[in-house]
């Protein structure tokens, strides 16, 4: 699976990711980039809004109604496909 293929998907709708957090817990997001201008156009026009760099991804998490981000590498699984080793370009 490609971020690409992924970014995509939030576009059109909500993701499940699992990833594995700094501190070493893993955290189950559900996450999308999906039409966030319009429903929470006070922090679409943040930084938060845009892609941190080319290793993490900062998107809206449906569950916490707040931005977060990850990094690209520590994700496990996305709408329940393991990927043990990240995502890769």
């Amino acid at each position: 699976m490609k971020k690409s293929d992924i970014v995509n998907k939030m576009k059109e709708g909500s993701v499940s990711l699992t990833f594995l957090k700094a501190n070493g817990e893993l955290r189950d997001m559900t996450a999308t980039l999906n039409d966030f201008t319009v429903k929470y156009p006070d922090v679409a026009s943040t930084s938060r809004a845009q892609k941190l760099s080319d290793t993490t991804q900062a998107v809206w998490d449906e569950t916490v109604n707040g931005w977060r981000s990850f990094r690209w590498d520590s994700v496990r699984s996305v709408d329940g496909i393991d990927t043990p080793s990240g995502i890769k370009s």
